[in-house]
C-alpha cells in the first residue's frame, strides 16, 4: 500500500470516530462495549463466531488441493482427545483464577489509570491473532504493518503534525508499541541517538582526514565537509550563531537543534559534492557516521573517545512514571541522569525549577537530552 493509498483510506476513514457526529453521542458508547454486566455478550459472540468462520474459509482458499492433517481419525485417537479436555479444564480454571482480578470493567472502579477494553479493539486483537502478523517486517505482514501506519498517521494528525506530502513541512510517522513504558524508553532512545549524532559525523569526517581518507574521501572534500555551517550556541555571546563543525565544542554539537540535527549529514555530503571532480560515495560515507556513532560503539565507548566529562540528563516532573528512570538505566545513562522537577501548586511542574535546572546546565555545559513534560 503506498502512502496515497493510506492518505485516501485516511479520508475515508478519518481521525475522530463516528459516535462523534451523533447528537446522543454517549449513547453510541452503548455499542463500544461489553457491558458492565455483558449486555452486549451475544454480540460479541456472534462477531467473534463471524471473523473465525471468515477465517476458516480463508485457510480453506489457500492451496484447497492440500489434504487436510487433522483427519477425524485423529479427532477419535486418545491423545487427541486427552489434548482437548486438558485444554478445556485449563481454560476453565484459567478463568476461575482471573475472577480474582481487578474488576476494571465496573463503572464503580476508578482506582487505577486501566479501564474496560472496547469491543473492537478485543475482538480486533483476536481476529488479528488468528493470522499471527509480525509487524517487524512487512514481508511476514503485508496487511497489518499497513494498518500500523495508517494508524501511525492518525495519531500525527490528530496531535497536529504534517501527515500531508509536498507541503514543504517534514512528513510524520509514528508506529505502535507494546505499552506506554516501551514508548518512553523508546522516545529517550530515540533522542540519545540523535543527541549524539553531530559527533558522529564530525568523527567520520576528522577520522577520514588522519586514514587517508578512508580511501575513497579525498583531501578536498573532508575539508569541505568539516567547513559545513552549523548554528550553535556561542557562549560568550549568548546567542546561537552559524560556526564550521570542525570549530565546534563538544558541547556545542550536544546542543544543537533537533531540525538541524536530522539535515546535518545531506548538508554535509551535499558540500562534500561540491568538490571539483568529486565522485561523492553518499552511502559508504553513512557507513562511516553509523560507525562512529553511540549506537555502534556504546555510550561508554563513545564518551571517552570524544572526551566528554558532563554526563547527559534529562529533566521529567517530579511525579513522573516509573518507566523514565528504567529508560535511563537500560539507555546506560543511570538514575542520575533523571533530574525531577518540582510541581506547582496545581500539580504540574514548575517552570520557575524547570529554568533553574536549565541555566545551572547552560553554566556547567552538560547536555540535556530531553524535557519530559
Amino acid at each position: 500500500m503506498s502512502r496515497a493509498s493510506i492518505m485516501s483510506l485516511l479520508k475515508e476513514v478519518g481521525v475522530a470516530p463516528r459516535g462523534d457526529k451523533y447528537k446522543e453521542q454517549w449513547k453510541a458508547l452503548g455499542g463500544w462495549f461489553l457491558g458492565p454486566r455483558g449486555e452486549n455478550s451475544g454480540l460479541f459472540v456472534d462477531c467473534f463466531k463471524m471473523m473465525v468462520a471468515e477465517h476458516v474459509s480463508h485457510r480453506n482458499s489457500c492451496f484447497p488441493a492440500d489434504p487436510a492433517y487433522i483427519t477425524q481419525e485423529i479427532k477419535i485417537s486418545d491423545a487427541f482427545q486427552c489434548e482437548i479436555r486438558d485444554l478445556k479444564e485449563q481454560l476453565m480454571k484459567l478463568q476461575e483464577e482471573l475472577k480474582g482480578s481487578v474488576p476494571f470493567f465496573s463503572t464503580r472502579y476508578f482506582a487505577h489509570m486501566a479501564l474496560d477494553a472496547t469491543m473492537p479493539a478485543l475482538l480486533g486483537y483476536m481476529g488479528a491473532m488468528l493470522y499471527n502478523q509480525n509487524n517487524v517486517d512487512s514481508e511476514a505482514s503485508p496487511v497489518t504493518t499497513q494498518y500500523e501506519r495508517i494508524v501511525g498517521n492518525q495519531l500525527c494528525d490528530m496531535l497536529g503534525y504534517n501527515i500531508t506530502p509536498g507541503t514543504g513541512h517534514p512528513l510524520s510517522w509514528g508506529h505502535l508499541t507494546g505499552g506506554g513504558s516501551i514508548a518512553n524508553i523508546e522516545a529517550l532512545w530515540a533522542t540519545r541517538n540523535i543527541t549524539f549524532s553531530p559527533l558522529s559525523v564530525r568523527a567520520a569526517l576528522l577520522d577520514s582526514a588522519t586514514n587517508g581518507g578512508r580511501s575513497f574521501l579525498s583531501q578536498d572534500q573532508i575539508e569541505l565537509g568539516l567547513s559545513t555551517p552549523i548554528c550553535v550556541y556561542n557562549s560568550k555571546s549568548g546567542i546561537r550563531e552559524m560556526i564550521p563543525l570542525k570549530d565546534c565544542n563538544q558541547w556545542q554539537l550536544l546542543n544543537v537543534d533537533l531540525d538541524d540535527i536530522c539535515e546535518l549529514t545531506k548538508r554535509v555530503t551535499d558540500r562534500m559534492a561540491t568538490s571539483p571532480g568529486s565522485n561523492l560515495d553518499v552511502t559508504k560515507f553513512m557507513g562511516l557516521v553509523d560507525k562512529e556513532s553511540v549506537i555502534n560503539k556504546g555510550l561508554v565507548k563513545f564518551m571517552i573517545k570524544h572526551g566528554l566529562k558532563q554526563c547527559p540528563v534529562f529533566t521529567s516532573p517530579a511525579n513522573n512514571h516509573y518507566s523514565w528512570p528504567k529508560a535511563s538505566t537500560l539507555l546506560g545513562l543511570g538514575t542520575d541522569a533523571l533530574i525531577p522537577v518540582n510541581l506547582d501548586k496545581n500539580f504540574r511542574q514548575s517552570m520557575k525549577h524547570l529554568r533553574e535546572i536549565l541555566h545551572e546546565m547552560l553554566v556547567t555545559e552538560t547536555p540535556v537530552l530531553a524535557v519530559v513534560a
